[in-house]
């Protein structure tokens, strides 16, 4: 038996029914001291997390209004507050993806150097026989008053 791909928008479907059924179901039962889980966070922080921003906020604010039509709250408030932690998340995840795409770019170069030095043709940078890279002296644009003033 081989795995079937499933593509993103069915998991996210699949969790966003399965939260739906949650809220509506289990969490009035589960309450402590009056105070709900909110199962339909999850697909909120998954959407943000996974496809960015912009989707992630469509979705908590969708949510967030389904979760206020299903209670007796204001309308609108867990509305708000879902948009804004799916954005926050969003921008976070973002973030990371952008970070971790540095990292691997700066992974590639260095194996491409490897390889290039590997090969004789030198690399980013010559290595001698102890691994380390040579030391080189940096110049330092100091201006003139200055060294004058330190030899008195």
């Amino acid at each position: 038996m081989g795995v079937v791909p499933v593509s993103k928008q069915t998991v996210y479907l699949i969790t966003i029914v399965l939260c739906i059924l949650l809220q509506a179901g289990i969490a009035p039962a589960i309450a402590i001291m009056g105070c709900k889980p909110n199962f339909l966070l999850i697909p909120v922080l998954l959407i943000s997390m996974r496809s960015g921003t912009a989707a992630g906020s469509i979705a908590g604010f969708s949510l967030g209004l389904l979760y206020d039509l299903m209670g007796s709250g204001t309308i609108g408030c867990m509305a708000l507050v879902l948009t804004l932690i799916a954005f926050i998340v969003g921008v976070a995840g973002e973030s990371m993806d952008n970070r971790h795409s540095d990292l691997r770019a700066g992974r590639a170069g260095q194996a491409a150097g490897g390889a290039a030095r590997a090969a004789g043709r030198g690399g980013a940078d010559e290595r001698g026989a102890s691994g380390r890279a040579p030391r080189r002296e940096q110049a330092r644009d100091v201006p003139h008053e200055v060294t004058s003033q330190v030899g008195r």
